[in-house]
C-alpha cells in the first residue's frame, strides 16, 4: 500500500496491522447466557484460532508537484488530495495457549501511494500573471495486501494479557464469552496505537472481534 509513513502499522496496525506492538487483553463478566472466566486465569485462557476483523480509520492522501519555468522566472506548482477512510484487516490469528501469538490475514482497501501520487495533472501558465491548470487526481487502490505477524504473550492472573510486537502499539481485547473450558470464544476489540513510525498520525484508534473457531 504505499508509501512506507502511511502502511498500517499492519496491525503498523500489527507489523504493517498493520503491526502489532503491545496487545492487553482484559477479561470481563459476559453477557447473560454466557459462562464468566475462571476467576483465576492462564496463557491457555487464551487458546486457539480465532476468525479476526479489525479496522482502523485513516486519512490517505496523495500529491504532485510541477517546476514551471515562465519568462525569466521559475514556479513550482503543487497538486493532490485526501481521502478519510477505514482500512480493515481481516484473518485468522491464533494463540498457541503456552505463550505464542500470531497472525495471517489480508489488509484492504489497498492504497497505492506512488500510483495515487501519479493521478495529479499540473499544466504551467503560459504567462507570469497566470495560473496553472491542475486535475488534482484521485486515490488508487491495489489488490488486498497480505499480513503476518507473530510473537508471544502472558496472561496474569487477574485475568489480562500482553503481546509484545515491539513497535509500540497497544491493543485491548474483552473477553466477552468463554466455553466450559475456560477458553474465551468471543473478544471485542479497541486498540489505541501509539506506533512512532506512523509519520502522518494516522493509526491511532482500531476497532474488531474475534471468534474462536470450533
Amino acid at each position: 500500500m504505499q508509501d512506507s509513513r502511511k502502511q498500517f502499522s499492519s496491525l503498523q496496525y500489527l507489523g504493517g496491522l498493520v503491526a502489532l506492538g503491545v496487545l492487553a487483553v482484559v477479561l470481563l463478566p459476559t453477557a447473560a447466557g454466557a459462562q464468566a472466566p475462571a476467576v483465576t486465569t492462564t496463557v491457555a485462557s487464551i487458546s486457539g484460532t480465532y476468525v479476526m476483523q479489525i479496522t482502523q480509520p485513516v486519512t490517505r492522501d496523495w500529491t504532485g508537484t510541477k517546476s514551471c519555468s515562465v519568462g525569466n522566472k521559475k514556479f513550482t506548482f503543487t497538486g493532490g488530495g485526501s481521502i478519510l477512510m477505514n482500512d480493515l484487516v481481516v484473518g485468522s490469528a491464533t494463540f498457541d495457549g503456552k505463550g505464542r501469538f500470531s497472525f495471517s490475514g489480508l489488509q484492504m482497501p489497498n492504497f497505492e501511494q506512488s500510483a495515487s501520487n501519479a493521478t495529479v495533472s499540473i499544466t504551467c501558465p503560459t504567462n507570469v500573471n497566470g495560473t496553472p491548470t491542475t486535475s488534482n487526481g484521485h486515490a488508487v487502490y491495489g489488490a488486498p495486501a497480505p499480513q503476518q505477524f507473530s510473537g508471544t504473550y502472558t496472561v496474569k492472573s487477574d485475568g489480562t494479557a500482553t503481546v509484545n510486537m515491539g513497535n509500540g502499539a497497544e491493543m485491548i481485547f474483552i473477553l466477552a464469552a468463554s466455553n466450559s473450558k475456560g477458553v474465551a470464544t468471543f473478544l471485542a476489540l479497541y486498540m489505541n496505537t501509539h506506533d512512532q513510525s506512523s509519520a502522518d498520525g494516522s493509526g491511532d484508534t482500531m476497532g474488531g472481534y474475534a471468534v474462536l473457531k470450533p
